[in-house]
């Protein structure tokens, strides 16, 4: 961190947030801020069915606003990338089930200034 500008993005920021907040962190953290990676982390909504005691329908968190599927959260951060010039890569966190992914989806933005 210091002074080279590199900033962390939690999930914690991203879930408790509601979609129309999400073009501000856009342009704070990718536009102004523009850290070289940035690594967000969010719940994968469609791994919520594999919690026993997680009631159908029901968000993990009591905060969270909402909770992406995976191809909602690929869909925002290729957008994110492209829109504001930075690559991105997929990852998973923790174990992958065939039929719903991770329970953690993870996307790693780099901008590829030195």
């Amino acid at each position: 961190m210091g002074d080279t500008n590199d900033e962390r993005v939690r999930e914690r920021i991203l879930a408790p947030a509601i979609p129309p907040r999400l073009a501000a962190f856009e342009r704070v953290v990718f536009e102004f801020a523009r850290p070289r990676t940035v690594i967000v982390t969010t719940p994968n909504r469609e791994y919520n069915m594999r919690f026993e005691t997680l009631p159908a329908g029901r968000l993990r968190y009591r905060d969270n606003r909402f909770e992406w599927t995976r191809a909602e959260f690929e869909a925002w951060t290729r957008g994110v990338a492209k829109r504001l010039g930075y690559d991105v890569r997929f990852l998973t966190v923790g174990p992958e089930d065939a039929e719903v992914g991770a329970p953690t989806q993870m996307g790693v933005l780099s901008n590829g200034r030195p």
